[in-house]
């Protein structure tokens, strides 16, 4: 019973993440408009959208590969962390690949879609669970996409499937924010330790 407890909390944010993706998605368009990462009305105030942006999409078959990509996840990696552990990770990955965009891709005046986080959540849990050896290739494959979409550019078919561009970069700012997190959590780890022990 503890481990299906267990096994329940570390599924909730991955439910509450794809909840929240099915609602934006059943809204009108007008409302659906205020979810958006949108460069001109976040320099107006809207910082919401740099966290809601990452849970809206384009159409249904965007919205479905990244569910999708989503439940693939927590089947893969999901029991690398803790349920708070993943849910901070998801809204640190969304906010900072945001934030990147904002700071170094300022041509891109709209943008949607969870891809972004879900390269940081791949990438943060075969790390933690390195020692597995699915969790080695999985590293290797992420890996490989990453430098693939930045030197060549959107995997085949990608584009066509989801009916919009594929900025690439956004993949690359999800599996590093994912890192930078994972680095803040182990000084933070460390400080603890030097701190219980004085």
């Amino acid at each position: 019973m503890k481990s299906l407890h267990k096994y329940l909390f570390q599924a909730l944010p991955f439910l509450i993440s794809l909840m929240f993706m099915i609602l934006l998605a059943l809204l009108s368009d007008e409302i659906r408009d205020q979810f958006f990462y949108n460069f001109h009305l976040i320099n107006k105030g809207e910082y919401w959208r740099l966290i809601s942006g990452n849970f809206i999409h384009f159409n249904n078959a965007h919205l479905l590969m990244n569910m999708t990509g989503l439940v693939l996840a927590f089947l893969l990696v999901g029991k690398q962390f803790t349920g708070v552990h993943w849910g901070l990770l998801i809204l640190f990955c969304a906010l900072i690949s945001s934030l990147s965009i904002y700071t170094f891709n300022s041509e891109l005046m709209i943008y949607g879609g969870f891809s972004s986080v879900l390269h940081g959540i791949f990438l943060a849990g075969s790390i933690k669970g390195l020692k597995f050896f699915e969790n080695k290739v999985l590293l290797v494959l992420l890996s490989s996409k990453l430098i693939y979409e930045q030197f060549i550019g959107p995997l085949p078919g990608s584009e066509d499937f989801i009916k919009t561009a594929v900025p690439v970069y956004s993949h690359l700012y999800g599996a590093l924010s994912s890192l930078l997190y994972m680095l803040l959590i182990y000084l933070f780890k460390k400080k603890q330790i030097k701190i219980a022990g004085n």
